[in-house]
Parts: structure tokens; C-alpha cells; sequence
């Protein structure tokens, strides 16, 4: 055997007679993934990689509960997991070089940099993924969506496109995961509720007619919707709005249609998402998104708790009979009133922040 297949085996030993039986499993795992992201990855690196936990592989390591905060346990995990690996690269008479490389490694795989420390920290954190059900055995639910937001911000680009080859085996899982990442997905979002209504609060007559919404409107509207650069909508509002002639203002617009049936899209800038969170996730690059009904769209939103702001123009009628505001479901969401803008001598608009 050569130095390395020593090393391996050594690690191989010290992972397996972990209490924690996963030890092994996830050292394995990292080189693994190490490999997908780097194939021509060198000695340094992959040593690093199968070694980088194997503090935890002793029974007298120090703890969580040892430390008054988590990123003190991690930066002491590194440390010892570094000078353990320096050690045996010692013993097998492994070069100063690589043996200085694998310490540094090791000792910022928590907190990542640039190039190979990256590499190795993107690897670790997608290893987590595979053994999510493990993770989930031992905590709560709240915990898990909390542990899987932290790794999965750690990741690159590419490294959160990996993610999707991932099968968790579990719906329980899937779902946690998918809660997790829209938390993220909103964190760095606003989004904002937009709607024209009448005097009583409805947004079209009942045959969808809106010839009643002024020009004033319609420009603020629609400036609104091209400074965010996207607009999600449902599918009913969606065939009302581009037989509109001012729907050419949107043209460099991408447009998400919340609906369950699949029908043919206008232009390659449109897409159908089956749900509210999912078209978020669609829009994800957008910092400001755009939402503006229908009155069952405008809901769920609200309801799912996906709302920051609410923009409302008041055009001076009142409508017997139309489609209202929000429709469909029983909820309460308590509103902070941010401004009031006249739009005209006879329009007001009220802005208002969603109170969570």
C-alpha cells in the first residue's frame, strides 16, 4: 500500500469505531462529493476531506454543550479535527507541504474561502443532505428546517444544483426541505401584493371587466411591475391581462401563472408554476416581486404568509357585483399603514406593511 491507502485505512478505522455509526458514512460521503466537484482533486484535498470531522470519532472530544456558542464548538472541532489529521500524515511521513495544505483545510472547512477550502466546505454541507434522515431521528422539526437553511446557504451555485440529485427517500423530508429553502427564498425577497380595486373592494366586474381602472392607475401599476422586472399572477387574471393592448409594456417582464392546469403560454418569459411558494422559487433572482391577483391568488398568498407589502389604488366606484379582493379562504392578516399617495384629484393609494 502506498502512504495514502494507509492514511484512508486508518481513517477507515477511526470512523467505524465512532459511537456515532454515521461518522464513517459521512467521511466517505465528502470525498465522494469532493470528487464531483473537483475530479482532479489533489492528495491534500481528499485527505482533508475523508478527515475533516475525525474529532468526533473520539470519545473524550469536547462537545456542544462545552462551548457558549456554536461557532466557538466549530472553530475548536476544526482545530483538533486538523492537528489529529497532521499527526497521522506525520506518522506516514507525509510531506511538509501537503501536511501545512490538510491543516489549513481542515481547519476552515466550517467557515470556507477561496478555491479548495470552498470546495471542501460545499462538499461537507451536501453530504449533510444525504443523511437528513439521521439529522431528522434526533431533532425536531424546527430544528431540521433550521439545520437545512444553514447548510444550504453554505453552498455555491454549483453545489446547490447537486442538491437535486438527492433523493430523500422520505415525503417528510422533501416537505421540510422545501419549507426550508422558500424561508430562504423570502428572507432575501420582498414581495408585494399590488391590486387596483373599486370604493368596495372588488378588482373586476363579475365578466372580469376593468374597464372602470383609470390611465393614472394603470401607469403606476405598471411601473411598478417594470422596475421589479416580474409579475406573478393566476390563470383567469392572466388571459385578461395580455388581451390587453398596455400589455406590450411588459414585454421584458418575466411572468409566473400560479395554476393546476397546463396550457400553452404566450412567450418563452412566461412560466405556469402549481402553486404560490413554488412560483417564488421561480423567482428566486428577483429581489422585488410583483403579485396581483386574481381574488383566490391574492389569498393564498396572504394566507400562506408569503406577503410583505400590499399596495392599494381606490378608484372611485362602487361595484353591486364583481370579483372581490381576496376570495376563497378564512384568514385574518393584521396590516401597518406605511403611506397614503394621492394618485389623482379623485385616486388614492394606500400602502400598507404586512404585520407577521
Amino acid at each position: 500500500m502506498n502512504k495514502f491507502d494507509f492514511v484512508l485505512e486508518e481513517i477507515k478505522i477511526l470512523t467505524k469505531n465512532a459511537t456515532d455509526k454515521t461518522e464513517y458514512d459521512h467521511s466517505q460521503l465528502v470525498w465522494q462529493w469532493v470528487l464531483k466537484l473537483k475530479p482532479d482533486a489533489d492528495i491534500a484535498l481528499q485527505i482533508s476531506a475523508l478527515g475533516h470531522d475525525i474529532d468526533r470519532s473520539f470519545e473524550d472530544r469536547k462537545k456542544r454543550q462545552d462551548f457558549a456558542t456554536y461557532d466557538e464548538y466549530k472553530k475548536e472541532h476544526a482545530l483538533l479535527s486538523a492537528q489529529i489529521m497532521c499527526n497521522i500524515l506525520q506518522k506516514y511521513d507525509f510531506d511538509k507541504t501537503t501536511i501545512d495544505k490538510v491543516k489549513h483545510l481542515i481547519e476552515n472547512h466550517e467557515v470556507g474561502g477561496e478555491g479548495d477550502v470552498e470546495i471542501l466546505k460545499g462538499a461537507d454541507s451536501i453530504a449533510f443532505f444525504n443523511n437528513l434522515s439521521h439529522y431528522r431521528q434526533l431533532h425536531t422539526q424546527e430544528q431540521t428546517i433550521d439545520k437545512i437553511k444553514f447548510m444550504y446557504e453554505r453552498l455555491n451555485e454549483k453545489a446547490k444544483l447537486m442538491i437535486n440529485s438527492i433523493n430523500f427517500k422520505s415525503m417528510e423530508l422533501e416537505e421540510l426541505f422545501e419549507e426550508a429553502i422558500n424561508k430562504i427564498i423570502l428572507k432575501n425577497m420582498k414581495v408585494i401584493l399590488y391590486m387596483a380595486i373599486s370604493a368596495n373592494g372588488m378588482i373586476a366586474k363579475i365578466d372580469d371587466n376593468t374597464s372602470w381602472i383609470s390611465e393614472t392607475e394603470w401607469n403606476s401599476y405598471s411601473s411598478m411591475v417594470c422596475n421589479a422586472g416580474c409579475l406573478i399572477v393566476g390563470q383567469r387574471t392572466y388571459h385578461t391581462l395580455t388581451k390587453q393592448p398596455e400589455f406590450s409594456e411588459f414585454k421584458n417582464v418575466k411572468l409566473v401563472v400560479v395554476s393546476n392546469n397546463d396550457f400553452p403560454v404566450l412567450s418563452p418569459n412566461h412560466q405556469i408554476a402549481t402553486s404560490p411558494k413554488k412560483a417564488l422559487e421561480l423567482l428566486q433572482d428577483f429581489d422585488t416581486v410583483i403579485v396581483a391577483g386574481g381574488g383566490i391568488l391574492n389569498a393564498s398568498f396572504l394566507k400562506e404568509n408569503l406577503v410583505n407589502e400590499v399596495y392599494l389604488d381606490i378608484e372611485p366606484i362602487i361595484l353591486g357585483n364583481g370579483i372581490k379582493l381576496f376570495n376563497g379562504d378564512d384568514f385574518e392578516t393584521k396590516l401597518e399603514l406605511l403611506e397614503t399617495k394621492q394618485l389623482s384629484s379623485n385616486e388614492l393609494q394606500l400602502h400598507y406593511k404586512i404585520v407577521k
